[in-house]
């Protein structure tokens, strides 16, 4: 067993995981928790800047292959009822990319684009966040332009240009130009 220390101050909060299951999933669990580091010898990382309440949903995951626990009363095709946000699967995306776990960024992508796809509705309103806590070419950013490439409007844009970021608007000319 390791503990993961996430967060800082009152929202601190511990979690025992499996050794073996954390380094199986994550390249920087793999790393971190080497013998010749510290925190491969005393089997303790702390994770001051990581949200706790997304790093339980990351527990959760790593042994359910689930990001949320399904009501038994929603029907499975009734996707309206994801109960995340789209804040928090982009959260929950972000901790995946910068801890080495692609299947967790992966079953975020499929969250995220279901949740789109049921709601019929984009969330412009994420955009700034996905663009400031992934590199280039993240896939959830790909996600985001193929998705307004498709289906945006000029018109959304033109009205309030300055709540777009600068890289998604290059990315949308650029992609805007491929599709001619």
């Amino acid at each position: 067993m390791v503990t993961i220390v996430v967060g800082k101050g009152d929202k601190q909060k511990s979690f025992n995981l499996y050794k073996d299951v954390l380094t199986f999933h994550s390249t920087y669990f793999r790393n971190a928790l080497k013998h010749e580091w510290v925190e491969g010898q005393s089997k303790i990382i702390t994770l001051t800047e990581d949200d706790p309440d997304v790093f339980q949903i990351f527990s959760y995951w790593l042994f359910s292959k689930r990001l949320y626990h399904p009501d038994p009363a929603i029907q499975a095709s009734d996707l309206n009822d994801i109960p995340l946000t789209f804040r928090r699967i982009c959260e929950i995306y972000v901790l995946g990319d910068m801890r080495g776990i692609p299947e967790l960024c992966n079953a975020t992508l499929d969250l995220f684009f279901a949740k789109m796809m049921a709601q019929w509705v984009f969330p412009c309103d994420q955009l700034n966040h996905v663009y400031d806590n992934t590199p280039d070419k993240s896939p959830l950013r790909q996600l985001c332009l193929d998705d307004y490439v498709k289906w945006g409007s000029v018109e959304s844009i033109n009205a309030d240009t300055s709540s777009y970021p600068k890289d998604f608007l290059v990315d949308l000319i650029i992609a805007a130009k491929k599709e001619k």
